[in-house]
């Protein structure tokens, strides 16, 4: 068995890929237009702080996927809804990342488990970036 691919990180602790996502709008209604379901998942505490999100190319093998706590008969179900959906009209998955650039799934790991079947190595997903310290955002003279 192969052990799983550690992130790249940038100077931040942030994955490389991070540095380049698309910028979304911290509201529900922009984040719902990134991820459908965002209203379904995400809190007002989840936005909250003036968070960062962004749309970004994730390498699937940065996501670690949790055991799943439905039976193999509804799992089957809810992936054969996902299959018959074209590629570009699934929702993203939805991510929150740490300041040491680890990565936490909340939301999208059925259409990950299609996505790989499908062959692919990165899913677009909204990912929600740490809140900076005070010292980052300061300026020096």
């Amino acid at each position: 068995m192969t052990p799983p691919l550690e992130p790249v990180l940038t100077s931040t602790g942030l994955p490389a890929w991070a540095r380049e996502g698309a910028p979304v709008i911290n509201s529900m209604l922009a984040l719902e237009a990134a991820s459908g379901d965002a209203h379904y998942v995400l809190e007002d505490e989840d936005l909250a702080g003036a968070p960062t999100w962004i749309v970004a190319g994730v390498p699937i093998a940065d996501i670690p996927v949790p055991d799943c706590r439905e039976t193999s008969e509804d799992r089957e179900i809810r992936l054969s809804v996902i299959r018959a959906v074209p590629a570009s009209e699934l929702w993203r998955p939805i991510l929150f990342v740490d300041s040491a650039g680890t990565v936490e799934l909340i939301d999208g790991g059925h259409r990950i488990a299609v996505a790989l079947e499908r062959g692919h190595f990165e899913i677009e997903a909204l990912v929600r970036l740490p809140h900076r310290s005070s010292n980052e955002t300061q300026t020096t003279p």
